[in-house]
């Protein structure tokens, strides 16, 4: 008589192991988006709405037997997940960017896919008054990008980061590797620090179940982390104190933990103001916004988007800046 309801009562359990998965994934997904702890970034370099994905799968997989309210409360976790970490989600209800303001400032941030210089070409078109670089052509070949582009361009070469500028420019303290850093008079009588930047990359690992992968991600951020510790430094050090811009190739996704080393009254100008779907790599398929720009106090963000390629595996980031704070030497 007891093997009836026994047998009702391990097919229940079974039909709710998907479920309960599931809940627990949201609710570790949920910690390691809030918290970022360096341990887990193996799990945060993908893209927040990957586990939304996964999650819902997992859920789909108990079928009709999972119950009607336990599907609810599973469903309406997820929902609250997405909508609380997945930035898409909000930048996608924005109106679309609109035409460069009169007067506004305008920086164009784009990795040159191992110095190819008609991703470069391709900034210019966008009549930009700032262009970041990353992976950056030479500095000759920058010369004749800024000349094709008309009078008035200044270039600051580096390795990794270039700034191209519609006015003068002085590079500004002693070279680093990761970055260039430069103070920009734009034509307007704008004084702008600048710094273009690259971070180290990531070995590309999926292999999750691999201590080693997680302890790779975990070092290479405590590199950017400090990368980022060196350029913050160096303004401080150097800049002049007024409004700043600090963008390229962070190569980490947004809101990573890296960006804690970021200085003090920094914004996300995508965050900010971002428009549409600002992921950037890759530039075919978009799945995390890693080209970012960043501002200090003194700027403000009309508005950021993310603009396809012809020639890099990025995409590009455009950013239109008003009410900058007017200094003059």
């Amino acid at each position: 008589m007891n093997s009836r309801p026994a047998g009702r009562r391990k097919k229940g359990a079974t039909s709710f192991t998907p479920a309960a998965l599931s809940l627990a994934l949201c609710a570790f997904a949920s910690y390691c988006y809030a918290v970022r702890p360096d341990p887990l970034a193996a799990f945060t370099v993908w893209p927040t709405w990957l586990w939304t994905s996964a999650g819902l799968l997992l859920a789909a997989m108990g079928g009709r037997r999972t119950p009607r309210r336990a599907a609810l409360w599973l469903l309406a976790a997820w929902i609250g997940y997405t909508a609380a970490f997945t930035e898409e989600a909000r930048s996608l209800l924005r109106e679309p960017a609109g035409p460069k303001p009169p007067g506004a400032i305008r920086v164009v941030s784009v990795n040159c896919a191992g110095g190819n210089a008609a991703v470069a070409a391709e900034a210019m078109a966008l009549s930009p008054d700032i262009v970041l670089l990353q992976e950056s052509p030479s500095l000759a070949q920058l010369r004749r990008v800024a000349a094709a582009a008309g009078p008035g361009w200044s270039v600051a070469a580096g390795p990794e980061g270039s700034i191209l500028a519609h006015g003068t420019m002085k590079r500004v303290g002693p070279p680093s590797g990761a970055f260039t850093h430069a103070r920009v008079n734009l034509s307007g009588g704008v004084w702008l620090d600048v710094i273009s930047l690259r971070l180290s990359t990531p070995a590309f690992r999926a292999d999750l179940w691999s201590p080693d992968c997680w302890r790779s991600y975990a070092a290479n951020r405590a590199r950017q982390r400090e990368e980022l510790r060196e350029a913050a430094g160096h303004l401080a050090r150097y800049g002049a104190g007024g409004p700043a811009i600090v963008g390229g190739d962070f190569n980490a996704p947004q809101g990573d933990g890296a960006f804690t080393a970021m200085p003090t009254g920094f914004r996300d100008a995508f965050r900010e103001s971002g428009r549409g779907w600002g992921d950037t790599i890759l530039n075919d398929c978009p799945v995390l916004r890693i080209d970012q720009a960043w501002v200090s106090q003194g700027l403000s963000v009309h508005a950021v988007w993310a603009r396809r390629t012809a020639n890099s595996d990025h995409r590009m980031v455009v950013c239109d800046l008003t009410e900058a704070v007017t200094t003059r030497r």
